[in-house]
């Protein structure tokens, strides 16, 4: 199904994944305490091909059930990297290297930020948006994915 909702352009299938995240949210309370929803960003030229970003459509569906901002174009990628699931672990963190940047760091100072994205695998890509929201002045940043490899 995340095949499908990422390269087969079925956007529908966000219903169904972000009602797994709700879920995961609720049975981790801890996950709630957040003032900002992230979703980790595609380049531009990804996203224009694909038409959406995934992680986006499910950050948005998670912020309406928490009640919290969803905030995009904060978080950028400087460019476009190689595609992530066809490489193996050290290349992915290499591929990562400052890849990651935040445009404005005044929306998510001394906040606690919520990063979405639809699967981890390394945790590569969460660890770089991490770490740029940190260093641009994030009081914390939790990740939360719909699955893990």
């Amino acid at each position: 199904m995340i095949c499908a909702f990422k390269y087969a352009h079925r956007d529908y299938a966000a219903r169904y994944l972000g009602k797994l995240l709700i879920d995961c949210v609720e049975k981790h309370p801890e996950l709630s305490d957040i003032d900002s929803i992230i979703p980790v960003p595609l380049h531009w030229s990804k996203q224009w091909l694909r038409g959406y970003n995934q992680a986006e459509l499910l950050g948005r569906i998670l912020a309406t059930a928490l009640d919290k901002p969803l905030i995009t174009n904060t978080l950028v990628r400087r460019r476009r990297g190689r595609v992530q699931a066809s490489l193996g672990r050290q290349e992915r963190l290499k591929n990562m290297q400052g890849v990651m940047a935040v445009k404005d760091p005044l929306h998510i100072h001394r906040k606690k930020i919520l990063l979405v994205d639809d699967v981890a695998t390394t945790c590569s890509t969460l660890d770089a948006c991490a770490a740029a929201l940190k260093k641009s002045g994030a009081l914390s940043v939790v990740c939360v994915t719909v699955a893990r490899d």
